[in-house]
């Protein structure tokens, strides 16, 4: 058989393009610069390792069409087995877009295919390869397959499954409740259970869409359980919106709609049946099916930094997290921070992009099954970012657009290793850089009202951030009213818990700036300032520059920081609540044990000195590191010193410390502090007389 050499360049050229997309999918993206002159930087891994993701795409592109070449067809040219399931992989150069001059420059929507969402991407090109290498099943089990699949792999069934009596004690006090509903919030009610970015069945799961189109056909085709099941249907999504609030943050998304999910299998199958073979239509559909297991593998897999639990604020953290340089939660429809009007306009701007998808994807000619998946990921994709580009532009209001100083972190330096992505690229003059260069481009910022998150402590302008290991420079500039006091003074915050670790004095002049260096040792999810009122109504702007980041590679590795103190020989990152921090020293709490990371100030110390009593009660404490630890039999009014082994040279100490039992001053002492201590820590010769009293 002669062989056709389009076939094999096409080949050769889509697992190429496969290749490009991992490598980049290896790459850190961001937007450094100010709100008012944004600019996108990258840092990319070795031409050596491109060259290597590119081998390796064409060696498991030679593996499928090896695996293609059945008993049946030896005689047809190696690569004509697996041309059309290789296809799809064209689909991922549209993870190379964010990286190219220019274009990005004029659709910032485009930046999401360079973040998380990228593995949207992913999962859906690679679902359609391996869907056409599947052997092919019957109509009808085919289609029980898809809508079983769509269905009870879906986030908010897989999500809730496990709280189903809870779900139906819910539905059966909502079904007694509904005499006296409040019947005017039931549209707000019913849609945000469907549409709502935070707890709406569709955001989670896109393929549900299909059964309702799959029950309208039914009905045309008036089919016996058409009207019995959209009554069903129709009730369950009216029952939820009869309370008042129809949500809570305690629930999960998709909960009061749970038992409407298995009423969807049906229409699914009826549909997805009479979707013709090797059709677009059934591509889309087999999109969409991907896209929702691609949901359900994102929050299962990242719970940890995509939590099912959301805020109840109006921003799906699943459309944060996949957003860092963008903002795609706003152009999302919410019933929560919205107006039923305003968030039902984007129900209705999703709807017409779901219908024009259908009607590009139905007046298409048949065409082999690759071609249509391809077809799919890029339609599906060219409309999305122009629907969100638009809406952005039109309808949204301007205080939600994405602003590269009001961030809370910044995505690229918490990657930051030049080891691993050694080319660095800024993109305003289209020039490589070296990767120490790229640090001091970020700024985050705050003025008075800029951020409104609540927060756990009070911290100046309301502003946290969350940083990696490095140094920084904090500049505040003056209020045009400011008054100089010579008292006053700003104080660094590490962790939502706890005291300031540092504090600097202030003399803001009005209209003035004021720069004060600081260095965060390990990553922290908390970073502010705290001062008192009357200072922070004297600041205008605070503004933090990096000056340069710890590698990755070089961090140490540290649970979440949830308080800090600084003593005279270390400064303790405590990873828990079960340490109350003094100024000279802390408690470790009673019947408790607390973990903590010690950064001594000299790292030739070869050992760290600790003075430990038990206060007014005896305690057993084990003090540990890793490879080591001591126990004590502490006694009222007797301090014992510990000497902490470490390596010279080794800065991070990893401490456990733990207290047996405990007591409580005010049950012993006039005293109002009700906390239950169990033994005092300091790094100085102890006094029992002052450091054992309640502050």
């Amino acid at each position: 058989m002669k062989k056709d050499p389009g076939t094999f360049l096409c080949s050769i050229l889509a697992a190429v393009t496969a290749g490009v997309a991992l490598w980049l999918s290896r790459a850190s993206f961001d937007v450094a610069g100010t709100l008012a002159a944004p600019e996108r930087v990258a840092m990319l891994p070795s031409a050596a390792e491109l060259l290597g993701l590119v081998v390796l795409a064409l060696l498991v592109a030679a593996g499928i069409a090896s695996l293609s070449r059945t008993a049946k067809n030896r005689d047809v040219p190696f690569w004509d087995g697996a041309s059309d399931a290789l296809l799809p992989l064209f689909g991922l150069a549209v993870l190379i877009v964010p990286y190219l001059p220019l274009i990005p420059d004029w659709v910032p929507a485009l930046r999401l295919l360079a973040g998380p969402s990228r593995i949207f991407i992913w999962i859906v090109v690679l679902g359609q390869v391996v869907w056409l290498l599947s052997p092919r099943v019957g109509a009808s089990k085919s289609a029980l397959i898809f809508a079983c699949t769509s269905v009870f792999l879906s986030a908010p069934f897989v999500m809730n499954v496990r709280a189903t009596p809870a779900i139906l004690g819910d539905l059966v006090n909502t079904i007694r409740h509904v005499p006296s509903a409040t019947w005017s919030a039931v549209p707000a009610g019913s849609l945000g259970s469907l549409f709502d970015q935070e707890y709406g069945i569709f955001a989670y799961a896109p393929v549900l869409l299909l059964a309702f189109v799959g029950l309208a056909g039914m009905a045309r085709d008036r089919s016996r359980i058409a009207i019995p099941l959209a009554a069903a249907i129709l009730v369950l999504i009216v029952l939820p919106g009869t309370v008042d609030p129809w949500w809570s943050k305690s629930m999960l998304p998709g909960r009061h709609l749970f038992f409407l999910l298995p009423l969807l299998v049906p229409p699914i199958a009826w549909l997805y049946a009479r979707l013709p073979d090797e059709s677009f239509q059934r591509a889309g559909a087999q999109g969409l099916l991907l896209t929702s297991l691609a949901v359900t593998l994102i929050l299962v897999m990242f719970g940890d930094r995509v939590p099912a639990l959301q805020e109840g604020d109006g921003v799906s953290a699943l459309l944060y997290w996949m957003s860092p340089t963008w903002q795609l939660w706003s152009e999302a429809p919410t019933y929560i921070a919205d107006a039923t009007t305003p968030a039902t306009v984007r129900v209705l701007i999703w709807l017409g992009v779901f219908g024009l998808s259908a009607l590009i994807l139905s007046r298409r000619k048949s065409a082999s099954p690759g071609r249509a998946a391809l077809a799919v990921t890029t339609i599906t994709t060219a409309l999305v970012i122009a629907v969100i580009t638009t809406t952005a532009a039109f309808v949204s209001s301007p205080d939600k657009r994405f602003n590269v100083e009001g961030r809370v972190t910044l995505p690229l330096l918490e990657t930051f290793d030049p080891v691993a992505r050694p080319i660095a690229v800024r993109y305003d003059a289209l020039s490589l850089v070296t990767p120490d260069r790229l640090p001091p481009l970020f700024t985050l910022s705050a003025v008075p009202g800029s951020r409104t998150a609540p927060q756990p402590v009070r911290v100046v302008l309301n502003a946290r951030f969350r940083l990696p290991a490095g140094e920084y420079v904090l500049d505040l500039k003056g209020a045009e009213s400011a008054v100089q006091d010579p008292n006053s003074a700003i104080a660094l915050q590490v962790g939502r818990e706890g005291r300031p670790v540092q504090a600097w004095p202030l003399a803001l002049p009005a209209g003035g700036h004021v720069r004060e260096p600081f260095q965060l040792p390990l990553d922290a999810e908390f970073v502010g300032f705290r001062a008192p009122r009357q200072v922070e109504q004297n600041i205008a702007e605070l503004r933090i520059t990096p000056v340069s980041v710890v590698e990755t590679r070089r961090r140490f590795p540290a649970a979440t920081v949830l308080s800090a103190a600084a003593f005279a020989p270390a400064t303790i990152f405590f990873h828990d609540s079960n340490a109350y921090t003094e100024p000279e020293g802390f408690w470790v709490k009673g019947r408790a044990k607390t973990r903590m990371t010690l950064r001594k100030r000299s790292e030739h110390d070869s050992r760290v000195v600790l003075a430990i009593h038990s206060g007014a009660r005896p305690n057993a404490v084990e003090v540990s590191v890793p490879g080591w630890s001591q126990k004590l039999d502490l006694v009222p009014g007797v301090t014992q010193r510990v000497l902490i082994p470490t390596k010279e040279g080794q800065a991070f100490v990893p401490l456990t410390i733990s207290a047996a039992d405990g007591f409580v001053p005010a049950e012993i002492e006039a005293s109002r502090d009700r906390r239950l201590l169990g033994a005092w820590i300091a790094f100085i010769p102890d006094d029992i007389s002052r450091t054992s009293a309640a502050p």
